[in-house]
């Protein structure tokens, strides 16, 4: 990291030592430079001194009328212009070299914040950040949209502050929900509390699969019978597969959040990301995550019916 930043500030002062425009800019300064003081020191000074010579007598009136006086007058002219042409290169020279870091670091601070924005749409620092704008999504979803949720099992509970006469309102309008969620005796639980009690680690599992089962129980007896509803819903329980990321995804939100191993875990912050590529990624690491727990199904909601639970 450090040696691409280095590369990038070696690279941006190659750029800016003498900048383009200002490199061109000090470039035909000199040319005009020594092309007035060539012209001035083998001509116009030589010729003037020579006249003036040959005149040591004359009068002024008779100088300006005479071509003695024209060469020196040019020469003065051309001796002012190269002289202020030669400051001007020395001072542009100075202030760039006074200012070039300043230069480096905006061009980095521009082009850092622009490679951000081109991955990412929005940081949520914790879950209160974000957790009503998801809810406040799939309460907005129109027909035929599909939601994604990977996540621990009590990712449940969003879906439950959003309420089941809701999703089943949303199934009725043909929607569709694929809900994977770390099973309650998984092993992989105990890696986001290390340093709990087992006691403690326990109650938490037990509060977790009775989130699960609440949810269910109710989204069961609300289903039952309701055979025109088009929309599915599935959830799955993931015991055996790693996961270093939650991913919820919509129509137009594509939000990825972590876990910190200690007791508040779920305190986390969040990314609503945005390039393309790095979201087909995260798509593809959910469907990798889905397929391979296609025979852990909990609840399964499809063509009318209730087809597991």
């Amino acid at each position: 990291m450090m040696i691409q930043k280095n590369k990038n500030k070696k690279n941006s002062g190659i750029l800016t030592t003498l900048g383009i425009k200002v490199r061109n800019l000090v470039l035909l300064l000199l040319f005009f430079t020594i092309l007035l003081f060539i012209i001035d020191i083998q001509f116009m000074k030589n010729e003037c001194k020579r006249k003036e010579a040959g005149y040591p007598e004359t009068s002024q009136i008779y100088k300006l009328k005479s071509p003695v006086i024209w060469h020196c007058i040019v020469s003065n002219i051309l001796s002012n212009l190269y002289n202020s042409f030669l400051t001007s290169c020395i001072t542009i020279i100075c202030i760039e070299l006074a200012l070039r870091d300043d230069t480096i670091q905006k061009i980095q601070e521009i082009f850092n914040a622009t490679q951000a924005t081109r991955y990412i749409k929005a940081f949520y620092p914790n879950k209160g950040a974000y957790s009503n704008l998801v809810i406040d999504h799939i309460r907005n979803l129109q027909p035929h949209n599909k939601i994604k949720l990977l996540g621990l099992s009590e990712e449940i509970r969003i879906l439950q502050e959003v309420g089941n006469r809701i999703i089943i309102d949303k199934l009725e309008n043909n929607c569709h929900f694929q809900i994977l969620l770390l099973h309650s005796e998984s092993s992989l639980l105990k890696c986001l509390g290390v340093d709990l009690e087992e006691a403690i680690l326990n109650n938490k599992k037990t509060s977790l699969e009775a989130g699960v089962n609440y949810f269910l129980n109710d989204l069961k007896t609300r289903l039952n019978n309701q055979t025109e509803i088009k929309g599915t819903i599935e959830v799955r329980l993931n015991i055996d597969y790693f996961s270093p990321i939650c991913y919820f995804s919509g129509n137009d939100i594509k939000l990825i959040w972590m876990y910190f191993m200690n007791f508040q875990g779920s305190e986390y912050p969040a990314f609503d990301i945005l390039d393309q590529e790095f979201i087909q990624e995260t798509d593809y690491h959910f469907d990798y995550l889905w397929k391979k727990n296609e025979n852990r199904v909990c609840f399964k909601f499809e063509n009318g019916k209730i087809e597991k639970i």
